[in-house]
């Protein structure tokens, strides 16, 4: 809880700082977004806790509820970052993989060789 407020704390002073602080209706939103998501994983812990018969101080519980809902949205941002990826510039490369034999005509620079012994300037 007080790595999240230390958080905010930061995030609006850097706002403040490089003067790119939002209107305070997006503030609003942003704020009510978060405790949305704050009471869904609330509500989600309190439904687990009654199947496993735990305590509600029981911080292991908690600890390991929280963790395994990060890790989920870990790996559905994962997952949804590789599909947009795909899905912006998979056209290009299927294109370049399977019909293209050369490099579009893209001048290409030819190093000159070094031969044994040579010196650079």
């Amino acid at each position: 809880m007080l790595t999240a407020i230390a958080f905010a704390l930061l995030t609006a002073i850097v706002l403040e700082a490089t003067q790119t602080m939002p209107p305070p209706v997006v503030r609003w939103a942003l704020l009510a977004i978060a405790l949305f998501f704050m009471l869904v994983l609330a509500v989600m812990g309190m439904r687990r806790r009654r199947t496993y018969k735990t305590g509600l101080a029981d911080l292991d519980f908690w600890r390991g509820h929280i963790s395994g809902t990060q890790t989920q949205l870990l790996q559905g941002s994962v997952l949804i970052g590789a599909v947009l990826l795909f899905a912006g510039f998979g056209h290009e490369v299927i294109d370049f993989l399977l019909y293209d034999a050369g490099f579009h005509g893209w001048p290409v620079r030819k190093w000159p060789r070094r031969e044994a012994g040579a010196r650079s300037c």
